[in-house]
């Protein structure tokens, strides 16, 4: 589709996600000048502005659904992982909880619209989407519906290079983590932290293009999935 096909999707899309009125995290210092005017200009105080927020995101938070539910918070995060179409803004989002730098698409799938960063309070922060959109993930079964063995195989075909060791792993049923390794300052970083299999192969792919890139330690920056209690040389 075009950009602006994609656009009338998303001005009828379903929002999940945007949290509103300005963020709860402390500014940055262009934020500092930009919020208040913003506010002005909404005839809106600052401080009322950040508590609207503030009860958005506590309204959002539901711990206690990711491990009591781990089928339906797979099923979601493979879901949100995969827009069927996207749209790129000037300038990046940032979490509203702990301040990371957080995309700058808006995703679309199904009837929803939804921020690229929106997964990040999902497995990092305990946020428990929409039932609406639960029950849209898990009657699209997840995009990487595999058994382990499959998974095995799949990232054997890609030039996974760690993939006995992860059979291995597998099998005693650990929990896995998805890292970077920057060939620059020769370290590796936690993209995904102990996770299930599935949802550290979906990050895996969407990180890597589908295998198609930044796997091997020649491409100078590459990604792998090790077991969740592995510790590194360097880190």
């Amino acid at each position: 589709m075009n950009k602006d096909s994609t656009e009338t999707r998303r001005s009828k899309a379903i929002e999940v996600g945007f949290w509103p009125l300005p963020p709860g995290s402390p500014p940055t210092e262009a934020e500092r000048k930009y919020l208040p005017e913003k506010c002005a200009l909404m005839d809106i105080d600052l401080q009322e502005a950040m508590k609207v927020t503030q009860a958005a995101l506590d309204a959002a938070k539901d711990p206690s659904w990711k491990t009591d539910h781990p089928d339906e918070y797979a099923a979601v995060v493979a879901y949100l992982s995969h827009p069927e179409e996207m749209l790129a803004y000037h300038g990046s989002s940032y979490c509203r909880v702990c301040g990371i730098t957080n995309g700058s698409h808006d995703y679309l799938r199904g009837p929803f619209v939804y921020p690229e960063g929106y997964s990040h309070y999902i497995t990092q922060h305990g946020f428990k989407p929409p039932q609406e959109v639960i029950d849209a993930a898990v009657a699209a079964g997840g995009v990487h519906p595999l058994t382990r063995d499959e998974i095995g195989d799949r990232l054997r075909v890609l030039g996974h290079a760690e993939v006995d060791t992860l059979r291995a792993a597998f099998s005693m049923g650990h929990r896995f983590t998805v890292r970077l390794y920057d060939g620059f300052d020769h370290q590796w970083i936690d993209v995904l932290a102990n996770v299930p299999l599935a949802e550290a192969f979906t990050a895996w792919m969407k990180e890597t293009k589908d295998g198609t890139k930044n796997t091997r330690f020649d491409h100078i920056d590459y990604y792998r999935i090790f077991p969740a209690d592995t510790r590194m040389l360097y880190s």
